[in-house]
């Protein structure tokens, strides 16, 4: 029995090459081939590109000992983007989160990125990818600023009283 239409279709997408003969099965051997081989690579991803190393080369930051970083995607002044131990992440300004392949498709797509529809786009694009870390950036030790001081002494006290106008004077002798 040849392919359905829906096969054929579906076959197209994939970029699978196939003769107008096909079958049934042969279609459907070849379709859960192809999703078997993007699974792999999906995993085989996963496994080779840690978080920190996809944050440093999409994200431009180094993932610091506090594991926060800036979200990529919007303009923050704080970092609101935590990474875990365990390979995944969570943007508390944003309330999204995920694994690696998230992140990423959160770097590509911006708040557009759906994973339902924009999965197979961003397993595309990691099929090229050639993710490698940052060099460590070593920054020089800033001297720390001397710190005010918050002890001041009496004469201190009523030598400001000297300078006050005649009207604070009048105000403060009224208390």
């Amino acid at each position: 029995m040849r392919a359905t239409d829906k096969q054929r279709r579906t076959l197209d997408t994939m970029q699978i090459q196939y003769d107008e003969e096909i079958t049934v099965e042969r279609a459907s051997e070849l379709i859960a081939a192809y999703i078997e081989k993007r699974r792999q690579l999906v995993e085989e991803f996963k496994r080779a590109h840690t978080i920190d190393q996809v944050v440093e080369q999409y994200g431009n930051q180094q993932v610091g000992r506090d594991h926060k970083i800036f979200a990529p995607w919007r303009a923050e002044s704080t970092p609101s983007v935590h990474i875990y131990e365990d390979g995944s992440w969570h943007d508390y300004g944003a309330g999204i989160g995920g694994d690696v392949l998230d992140y990423l498709g959160h770097y590509f797509f911006g708040s557009n990125y759906n994973r339902e529809s924009h999965f197979p786009d961003v397993v595309d694009r990691i099929g090229a990818l050639d993710i490698a870390p940052l060099p460590q950036t070593t920054h020089p030790a800033k001297p720390k600023p001397p710190k005010p001081r918050t002890k001041i002494s009496l004469e201190e006290t009523l030598g400001c009283a000297d300078n006050l106008t005649p009207q604070y004077r009048e105000y403060w002798n009224r208390r």
